[in-house]
């Protein structure tokens, strides 16, 4: 079981963790232990590239915050938190257990000595679909090897001598695969990994961009279901700039109410969407990730 694993907050303790690697918004660090490969998913620069951040809570299975700077980071990541129904992992730099009284959300206090050995017993849920997505973030040429496209595997398992779909509907055969930069010939949801593919050039490949069992086309129109934050004051959904954050992706949107907490959303550039995807709502005035939507309609 492998665990991806948001630290948006503590760049020296992700250091610690793991091994940097790629970076493009976010940067990850990789770590082996026994049983488990771990990826830290790191925002690189909120201040320039924020969307980063919510990115970067949407790929995870649990989310590691510092406690060392109570601020107003902290405080946008913990409500976030509170919307995905993610755990929080909190380091004893500080004890925050006064903040978080009245909050649903789901935490454990951890010392950062113990760390590795924590999030090498973690558990998550169990997947059971069938299908196969994988998220991609980029992709480049190897000599004497082909493309190269990374990304993480967000449902189902990926083998080498698959067939998948590109968002543009182009057939991908997966040549190889590494994890870890080890040679594997499979690997399950929650992993970053690397695969060799036949079928797509590397230039064709954008940030975001998904291989699946079924084609998921880039699409500018859906019907999403929201909910907001508590925390969120006199939000007007329908007259505010707002942006969505989604898996690597993100774009300005218009949202007009159907019924109820459900809205038609129109996205300024396509993103390849699918049932059940969530995305992440942002405004500029804290807090910024101020609603969670989950796709309820494809149009």
């Amino acid at each position: 079981m492998n665990l991806l694993i948001a630290l948006p907050n503590d760049r020296e303790l992700a250091e610690s963790l793991g091994k940097k690697g790629s970076e493009n918004g976010i940067t990850f660090y990789n770590r082996k232990l026994e049983d488990r490969n771990i990826t830290l998913l790191t925002p690189s620069d909120i201040s320039d590239k924020y969307y980063s951040l919510p990115q970067s809570l949407l790929l995870s299975d649990l989310v590691l915050l510092s406690t060392k700077s109570i601020d107003s980071l902290f405080a946008d990541v913990v409500a976030c938190c509170e919307l995905l129904g993610k755990k929080l992992i909190l380091t004893k730099d500080n004890d925050i257990g006064n903040i978080l009284k009245g909050l649903s959300v789901n935490y454990e206090n951890i010392d950062k000595s113990n760390m590795l050995e924590y999030l090498g017993s973690c558990e998550k849920i169990p997947e059971n679909g069938k299908t196969t997505k994988i998220i991609l973030d980029r992709a480049f040429p190897v000599k004497g090897v082909g493309d190269i496209a990374l990304g993480i595997i967000t449902e189902g398992k990926v083998h080498v001598h698959d067939n998948l779909f590109h968002s543009s509907g182009k057939g991908v055969t997966i040549k190889h695969i590494q994890v870890n930069d080890i040679d594997v010939e499979s690997s399950e949801s929650g992993t970053r990994v690397g695969l060799a593919i036949k079928g797509l050039d590397y230039n064709e490949i954008k940030k975001g961009d998904v291989l699946s069992t079924n084609i998921i086309k880039p699409t500018s129109s859906a019907e999403v279901s929201i909910t907001v934050s508590k925390f969120a004051k006199e939000v007007d959904l329908e007259g505010e700039k707002i942006e969505a954050a989604g898996y690597f992706t993100y774009s300005s949107v218009k949202l007009s109410h159907v019924k109820d907490n459900t809205y038609r959303l129109e996205l300024a550039k396509k993103l390849p969407l699918s049932m059940g995807d969530r995305l992440i709502f942002v405004k500029s005035k804290s807090p910024r990730m101020f609603a969670v939507g989950v796709i309820t309609k494809i149009e």
